[in-house]
């Protein structure tokens, strides 16, 4: 009796560990699978693996963090934005940090959040719509120091903010 209930032991517990392996090989393979399917893999990957919550995701849930790092990412460079419009004595500058900073607003008061909505209810071709007006709102802040002909020292936040935005409707055009 005592054999045959350690021998169902021993089963039962090999047999968890052995799921427990093959659900983070899974979810490994979904993170590169995934990532291999958008423009910018490597920040895609780097991304997703900085979350805890990737290794166990479906390519919704994959879609979702990615969408939040964005909303981390325009939050950080409106700051600094902000902090630089202090700072920044040169008109043109500040006028030009002004309009960045108004285009972030909407990405983080509108467009990421609305993109996150439109994924949860499973609206995705209303997500990729939201989603690419954050690339929009990078590329305006760049266009709009082009425009002032003063260089921009939001350069590498807007190429993130971009990259992380067509990442994100990329993954999201998975869903579809």
């Amino acid at each position: 009796m005592k054999v045959a209930f350690f021998k169902f032991l021993l089963t039962l517990m090999l047999n968890i560990i052995y799921q427990a392996s093959t659900t983070q090989l899974v979810s490994a393979d979904l993170i590169d699978d995934t990532c291999k399917k958008t423009d910018f893999s490597q920040l895609c990957s780097s991304t997703l693996r900085s979350d805890p919550r990737s290794a166990t995701a479906n390519v919704k849930q994959l879609a979702n963090v990615v969408l939040e790092q964005t909303l981390i990412n325009a939050n950080a460079t409106l700051v600094q934005a902000e902090k630089l419009i202090n700072q920044t004595i040169d008109p043109d500058v500040k006028k030009t940090l002004n309009v960045c900073s108004g285009l972030y607003q909407s990405a983080i008061g509108s467009d990421i959040p609305d993109a996150i909505k439109s994924l949860d209810s499973e609206n995705y071709e209303n997500a990729i719509e939201d989603v690419k007006a954050v690339g929009r709102d990078a590329n305006g802040c760049e266009d709009a120091f082009s425009a002032a002909k003063v260089p921009s020292p939001l350069a590498n936040n807007d190429k993130t903010l971009s990259q992380l935005g067509r990442i994100a409707e990329q993954i999201i055009g998975i869903l579809v």
